[in-house]
């Protein structure tokens, strides 16, 4: 994959995902999407939509706009156009302990006119029982990053504020966040998560959880809940 290519596909998942993003005009969220297709699908094939349909004609005629445009020039133009409406590309996760499709999704518009903070703040780091590791499901470990070193939960939680990434917009207050194979797992999910994560969110269990208590079998995280991965043995976790 090509630089820009890289940088057309960041960008646009953070113009399509970003939670506080900058208001964008009707205009230009259709010139975003003409430049978008054409990136992506090439020439715009078939005839108008019904003249009725209001505004798939309208963004049909936006894609069109773009016929004969090669799409290395359409992403080009696209990531200019997004750029200059206040999304940016944020790059990978600065740390191990939140991976990069977290760092993306929460961290997608930061505008510089609004006052820093550390990612995480208070956390309590939480060892996984013996019960909490032999039911937690697994996703094979990705090596994205280098593993933070082991050391006490308290050690660990010490790192997490003191090397905590400074944002804009989001931050987690707080945050109860496993320990497991005695390193500090990974954040992968937050009100939501990838596609690799999302299939096995009805057998997780809260870190935790009693030998009673049932998994989060409704397939879903709320606004309290956070999934993390540890990236030596593959466990997944979620914490209130």
């Amino acid at each position: 994959m090509t630089s820009i290519e890289q940088k057309f596909h960041h960008i646009a998942w953070a113009y399509q995902n970003s939670p506080g993003g900058p208001i964008t005009s009707r205009d230009a969220r259709r010139r975003l999407y003409g430049l978008y297709k054409q990136a992506t699908a090439g020439d715009a094939q078939g005839d108008y939509p019904s003249f009725f349909k209001f505004d798939e004609r309208a963004k049909f005629s936006a894609w069109r706009t773009h016929r004969g445009m090669s799409r290395e020039e359409a992403m080009r133009r696209y990531v200019e156009l997004a750029e200059e409406l206040g999304y940016r590309d944020p790059g990978p996760s600065p740390v191990p302990w939140i991976s990069d499709e977290t760092w993306r999704r929460d961290e997608s518009w930061r505008p510089e006119d609004q006052e820093t903070y550390p990612f995480v703040v208070d956390p309590v780091v939480q060892e996984a029982s013996e019960l909490d590791r032999a039911r937690a499901p697994r996703i094979a470990t990705s090596e994205r990053h280098e593993k933070p070193p082991t050391g006490t939960p308290e050690e660990q939680a010490k790192r997490l504020v003191e090397e905590s990434p400074q944002t804009y917009i989001l931050r987690l207050i707080e945050p109860t966040w496993p320990l497991c194979c005695r390193r500090l797992t990974t954040l992968v999910g937050r009100w939501t998560c990838d596609e690799v994560f999302c299939p096995i969110l009805p057998d997780v269990y809260l870190l935790g959880a009693g030998p009673d208590d049932r998994p989060f079998d409704d397939g879903a995280i709320h606004d309290e809940e956070k999934l993390f991965h540890c990236l030596d043995c593959g466990r997944v976790y979620m914490t209130p």
